[in-house]
């Protein structure tokens, strides 16, 4: 095999990699393995949240990638980092309210993950999609200019980034919670009965 050719696989093995250490993450966490072997790793029910975005989101940098490799890379190396930094200073975000009063290098990654998220929306669903995301999560920002029935207060760039990335609100909201607690797991029974491994069930 040409050096060309491995170069061009690299998204693909690497992609394959992330997903299935994202499939042991959820077995691991739905206790399917008998009792978790990252109880060490990830205490906080946020941290497995997060965890799952530092494999998952990367993926989307390297299988709808643009023409310029080297912003891919730094994109989903950004969308692998942020996350995990998140993980790392999970217990200090719910023990100490970041997510309302943050420190300045919370902010910085909660900003990556936020236009990381927006991004990859965009490149998944087309701008549509990317225009409503954008809309809403910037509504914070122009809340007070609204009109009347949809008016409030209005907050700055940092608190409306430190609120989508570390509240259970927004980017770790109620669907993306589903999804990590219940929907992943038809899709990994879907890839066991794929892979014949449904019928020693």
């Amino acid at each position: 095999m040409t050096a060309p050719l491995q170069w061009v696989r690299m998204p693909e093995r690497l992609t394959a990699l992330l997903a299935g250490l994202a499939c042991f993450l959820v077995v691991d966490q739905l206790r399917l393995l008998g009792s978790p072997l990252l109880s060490g790793l990830i205490r906080l029910e946020t941290q497995y949240y997060f965890a799952l975005i530092a494999l998952l989101l990367p993926g989307v940098f390297l299988i709808y990638r643009s023409r310029w490799a080297v912003l891919d890379a730094a994109l989903g190396l950004g969308a692998f980092l942020a996350p995990l930094w998140l993980l790392h200073h999970a217990e200090a975000i719910a023990n100490e309210g970041w997510e309302f009063l943050a420190p300045d290098h919370a902010v910085l990654a909660s900003s990556v993950l936020w236009l990381l998220v927006l991004e990859a929306v965009r490149r998944v669903t087309g701008w549509v999609l990317f225009g409503i995301a954008l809309v809403f999560s910037m509504y914070p920002l122009f809340a007070d200019v609204m009109p009347l029935m949809i008016s409030g207060m209005a907050i700055g760039f940092r608190e409306t980034a430190s609120y989508h990335a570390m509240s259970i609100e927004s980017i770790v909201g109620l669907p993306f919670r589903a999804f990590a607690s219940l929907v992943i797991g038809f899709g990994l029974w879907c890839v066991l009965q794929h892979t014949g491994g449904g019928n020693s069930f």
